[in-house]
């Protein structure tokens, strides 16, 4: 034999070991089944709960409110669905998105198509002008911008003349 190994010769179990085993094992049968049945039970019970719940959005993408006298920009962004710091492309992707779901040709109102375009505007608007300076510049018809460039020619001409007129006298 080797150091630390022993032998163990199986023993056979008498009578009465024998009949004890074999009665705890449909004991411990029963509980477990007994267990696994109350514990379906529960998990078949907070299934149906799970699936009975109202349905909660996480996320609001179209405005549902009414709509105030003169629209803000909290409202034409709520009304697209987006931020009010929002980029001008992301702005006419979500136009063009609702647009698509309330277009008066397919079945949309007109007036929620109105208040759509406004919305888009206001934002396209607002967003622009804190983004980059326009400057605006007004141009006046062709006739006045033509007109006064005749009168400055005449002006010049005249200057012109009074200048020779005193170089030659």
């Amino acid at each position: 034999m080797a150091l630390g190994v022993m032998d163990f010769k199986e023993q056979p179990l008498d009578n009465e070991k024998r009949s004890s085993v074999s009665q705890e094992s449909p004991l411990v049968i029963g509980a477990t089944v007994a267990a696994a049945a109350w514990s379906g039970k529960f998990l078949i019970g907070a299934w149906q709960a799970f699936k009975a719940r109202p349905v909660v959005p996480r996320v609001k993408r179209f405005y549902n409110g009414g709509f105030e006298q003169e629209m803000t920009r909290r409202e034409a962004a709520l009304i697209l669905g987006v931020r009010e710091s929002a980029v001008i492309d992301k702005i006419k992707e979500a136009h063009r998105r609702v647009m698509v779901a309330n277009h008066p040709d397919a079945g949309g109102s007109h007036y929620l198509a109105s208040k759509i375009n406004e919305a888009k505007e206001l934002m396209v608007g607002k967003t622009k002008l804190a983004v980059t300076v326009r400057i605006k510049f007004q141009f006046p018809p062709r006739r006045e911008f033509r007109d006064k460039l005749l009168d400055e020619k005449k002006f010049l001409a005249k200057l012109q003349h009074s200048a020779f007129l005193l170089l030659v006298s």
